[in-house]
């Protein structure tokens, strides 16, 4: 008897969890097609805001309007600034900016924080 009730509970948690899944599957179904009419592609259009934007920079720059921003960052160890490294710093910079030309650069001799 005792083998009879643990093959019935088996059978009886197997179905619970097929009956779980198939209202999982069903609930999921209906909820894509609620889901696929919110997505959106988001794109600029010529005339548009974030186009125009865009475009501006672009004359302005000769660069970067369509682009993603490249940032250079220049770390020491704790305690240390920079002040020591400055002529190597500012040489490394120089050099780059003849590679690239068309880079626009924006230097802080103090970095903002979001603090301040």
């Amino acid at each position: 008897m005792i083998a009879l009730a643990k093959v019935n509970r088996a059978v009886v948690v197997r179905r619970l969890v097929v009956v779980c899944s198939l209202v999982l599957l069903v609930v999921g179904g209906f909820g894509t097609g609620r889901v696929s009419n919110r997505l959106t592609f988001d794109f600029a259009l010529p005339g548009q805001s974030g186009y125009e934007t865009a475009h501006r920079i672009e004359q302005l720059y000769g660069n970067g309007g369509e682009q993603a921003p490249s940032i250079l960052v220049v770390s020491v160890p704790q305690g240390q600034t920079v002040d020591r490294d400055q002529a190597r710093i500012a040489t490394a910079i120089e050099r780059l900016r003849r590679q690239q030309p068309r880079l626009r650069s924006s230097t802080t001799r103090r970095p903002r924080t979001l603090a301040s």
